[in-house]
C-alpha cells in the first residue's frame, strides 16, 4: 500500500520530531513504512531571516576553491 502527499505543519523542531513519530506509528499500525529518504522538510521563514532551521545551502564551485 502507498500513502502519498502527507503534509504536517509544525512550528518547532520538537513538534516536528513528535509529528514524525506519530506518522511512523500510524504507518506501522496500518502495515506501511515511512520512507524518510523520499520525505523532505520545507522551512518557511521571512525573506530577511539570517538563520533558518533545516536549511542547507549548496556551495558553488567558486566557494569550494
Amino acid at each position: 500500500m502507498y500513502a502519498d502527499d502527507i503534509l504536517a505543519l509544525c512550528s518547532s523542531e520538537t513538534q516536528l520530531k513528535q509529528c514524525i513519530l506519530v506518522i511512523e506509528e500510524w504507518c506501522k499500525r496500518n502495515g506501511m513504512q515511512l520512507n524518510k529518504l523520499k520525505s523532505g522538510i520545507i522551512p518557511f521563514a521571512n525573506r530577511n531571516s539570517l538563520k533558518i532551521p533545516f536549511l542547507k545551502l549548496k556551495r558553488t564551485e567558486e566557494e569550494k576553491v
